[in-house]
């Protein structure tokens, strides 16, 4: 669902420089990440079933995009390393009002505590 929301988003403005990473096979991620630059943006989706060491390098990344149960995988100290954050749910430790169905709470730097539709 989160990738298909984040395609309709950008329509036919989809930069060439994102790569969605669709493929949970680790030998498949690490030729991925092998091949591409630090330049392009990684959209990861089911982050948090990643094997240890592909999360290690991808939290490594500048431009990285990743959705998922992040309370599985993140502490949360982890999570507010990310400058741009967007929950859909709860997080232990963040306060988010309450959402509507596709709702969305952004916190950063221009958008502090903004609900995004």
């Amino acid at each position: 669902m989160a990738k298909q929301e984040f395609k309709k988003e950008l329509g036919d403005n989809m930069p060439s420089s994102v790569i969605i990473i669709e493929n949970e096979n680790p030998a498949e991620l690490n030729k991925i990440l092998s091949e591409i630059d630090s330049g392009q943006t990684l959209f990861v989706k089911n982050f948090e079933v990643m094997p240890s060491e592909i999360k290690t390098e991808l939290l490594r990344r500048k431009l990285l995009i990743i959705a998922g149960d992040l309370e599985k995988t993140l502490t949360k100290d982890e999570v507010l390393k990310f400058p741009t954050r967007i929950f859909f749910t709860s997080y232990p430790g963040i306060e988010i009002p309450k959402l509507e169905k596709y709702q969305g709470y952004i916190f950063s730097k221009s958008k502090a505590g903004k609900v995004l539709e």
